[in-house]
């Protein structure tokens, strides 16, 4: 026989169910917090404390054009179908050389014409006396300074900045 010595007898005690009153503590702390971040998530996206705004700086100043002040819309300025311009001018010769001349108006404005073309080589820029039937044309520099000069030019779209001599009538 086994002798075992006499365990003393283990009392049923039963286990204590947690209360209530941590339950009920627990619940609204967790309740506490989810409302707080809800009500923290709806402040940030209504209130303008949490939003920058990202600015890129271009490298050359974008000038704002009056589009009143053109003397044609910026619209058909910008039009992709249309590859050149034509203007016209009126004024005195004031400055030349072999290819370009200077015309000034009574105002003191003036442009820089030229019979080159951009990528085209010369234009054939044409010089006529007013009045008279195309004949012998007159080359520039024929024409002394001071001469009035009344006539169109090109813009082409591969040189936009240079005005482009076509023809031109002498007074």
């Amino acid at each position: 026989m086994d002798f075992q010595p006499a365990q003393p007898p283990i009392p049923d005690v039963p286990l204590k169910a947690p209360s209530n009153f941590f339950n009920r503590t627990l619940f609204i702390c967790i309740t506490a917090l989810f409302v707080g971040f809800m009500l923290g998530i709806i402040t940030w996206s209504i209130l303008p404390f949490g939003k920058t705004e990202i600015t890129t700086s271009s490298p050359l100043p974008i000038s704002k054009i009056n589009e009143s002040k053109l003397p044609i819309s910026l619209e058909l300025l910008t039009n992709p179908i249309v590859y050149e311009w034509r203007g016209s001018v009126r004024g005195k010769i004031t400055n030349k050389d072999e290819s370009t001349f200077t015309l000034t108006d009574d105002n003191g404005n003036s442009i820089r014409i030229t019979n080159q073309a951009p990528n085209r080589g010369v234009f054939k820029t044409i010089f006529s006396n007013k009045g008279e039937k195309m004949g012998k044309p007159i080359l520039l520099k024929d024409i002394p300074i001071g001469t009035k000069l009344e006539g169109d030019f090109f813009i082409f779209r591969d040189d936009p900045n240079t005005p482009v001599g076509s023809f031109f009538l002498l007074e």
